[in-house]
C-alpha cells in the first residue's frame, strides 16, 4: 500500500469518529431512558400512571433528557 493510500485512509477514518460518537452516545442516552421509563413505571404503575415503553418513547427521553420524561408522564397525567 502507499503512503498516499494510508493517509487517505487516515483521514477517512477521523473524520468519520465524530459522526460515530455522536451515534454512539444517542443510541446509549436512548438506552438509558427506556431503562429510566422503566424504572418510573414500574413505582408510578400502582398509582395509575403509565407510559409504554417503545422506540418512540425511548428517542423522546434519549434526546430531551430528564425534561422528555417529564413531559411524557405529564401527557400520560393530562390524557388518564
Amino acid at each position: 500500500m502507499s503512503r498516499t493510500a494510508a493517509v487517505l485512509i487516515c483521514i477517512m477514518l477521523f473524520s468519520a469518529l465524530p459522526q460515530a460518537r455522536f451515534i454512539f452516545k444517542l443510541i446509549l442516552r436512548c438506552c438509558l431512558g427506556a431503562a429510566a421509563l422503566f424504572v418510573l413505571d414500574m413505582l408510578l404503575s400502582p398509582v395509575g400512571l403509565s407510559v409504554g415503553i417503545n422506540p418512540v418513547t425511548s428517542v423522546v427521553c434519549g434526546v430531551l433528557g430528564i425534561p422528555g420524561v417529564a413531559l411524557l408522564y405529564g401527557l400520560a397525567y393530562i390524557l388518564l
